[in-house]
């Protein structure tokens, strides 16, 4: 873990993720740039595809997973076939 991903998850624990998302939301509209998994609340995107893999396997729809982590379904297809 590079030393900015573990400053994010640090703040992320500090604050709760619902601030974070709205810190990360705030200053993506900035001159600073964070991907759709930071501003999903998640710190990286190993911590995005662990998160989308165990609600997978707990049998979450593609619907279900598309809503919550707003990816498409080949996306979420990609993710899947990888770690599966």
């Amino acid at each position: 873990m590079n030393r900015n991903t573990r400053n994010l998850q640090i703040l992320r624990d500090k604050i709760g993720i619902e601030q974070f998302r709205v810190i990360a939301e705030l200053l993506n509209q900035e001159h600073l740039t964070f991907g759709d998994y930071t501003r999903n609340g998640f710190v990286s995107k190993e911590e995005q595809r662990d998160a989308i893999m165990k609600d997978f396997y707990h049998g979450y729809s593609w619907e279900q997973l598309q809503d919550k982590y707003g990816l498409t379904v080949s996306a979420l297809y990609k993710i899947t076939e990888k770690k599966a």
